[in-house]
This record gives C-alpha cells, structure tokens and sequence, in this order.
C-alpha cells in the first residue's frame, strides 16, 4: 500500500454473504450483509378433485426472473458499501464474484477500479483479511 490515504477494499462474497474488508492507512474496516437471496426450491403446484386431473403448474421462469432481481439488489446494496473506494478486489467461491464484477463493469467510473476477481474458497474473516492485505501489498496502485 503506497498511499494511506487510499480506500482499498476487498470483498468476499458468496450467494448467502458478503464480507468487505477496507484499508485506509493502518486502519481497517469490516462489513458484513447477507444476501436476502431466497433459495427456495420449487413446490408443485394443486391437484385438481377429479383422479388425474390437470395440474396448476408453477412458472420456473418466474422463479428464476425473481432470483436474478435478488441477485441485482444484492448487487447493488454492496456497490453502495464500496463505490467511495479506490481500489476494489473481488474474491469467492462461487459464481456470485463475476456478477458483481458485471454489475460494477455497467458503471464506467467503478469498472476501472477493479484491481482483481478471484477464485476462493469458503474461508473465515481473518483468512479474508490476510488475503487482502497480502493482495494489496503486491499490488501496484
């Protein structure tokens, strides 16, 4: 870290959480937010009274349109936790990283802070401060 002045952030995050580590200068900064992501499996619909009547169906397609809004907002409540940073690092297990770094890639002056997206496994707070510290220390800002 050249600059103490500088924000650098680094988000873990998952479709359950998101943890976000700040860095400014010696201190730091740790938010955690869950995702509010139902994941709810989809229930079958009514039989009718008659023995192997119709069926009421239930819209797959409405399930998933509504998860992909959960995802946005989700998106869109950690973009509004780190949009005044310098630096953004972007970390995780699952495909969850990549639509952040989407959803951030929409807005000009938030893509070019992206400094890294990468893989990771499940790991605890401390483990996710290390990795960003270790991050930013290596990294040319």
């Amino acid at each position: 870290m050249k600059d103490s002045n500088k924000v650098l952030t680094g988000v873990w995050l998952d479709s359950n959480v998101a943890h976000i580590i700040s860095l400014t200068g010696s201190s730091e900064e740790i938010k955690s937010i869950k995702s509010q992501i139902d994941h709810g499996h989809i229930h079958g619909g009514a039989r009718s009274s008659t023995p192997y009547g119709p069926q009421d169906a239930v819209s797959e397609s409405k399930m998933t349109n509504r998860k992909k809004q959960q995802f946005e907002k989700y998106y869109q409540n950690i973009i509004g936790l780190i949009k005044n940073s310098d630096a953004v690092y972007i970390l995780g297990p699952s495909t969850s990283k990549i639509g952040l770094q989407k959803a951030m890639q929409n807005k000009q002056e938030l893509a070019k802070k992206i400094m890294g997206v990468e893989t990771s496994d499940s790991i605890t707070i401390n483990q996710i401060r290390a990795k960003v510290r270790k991050f930013y220390s290596t990294a040319e800002i």
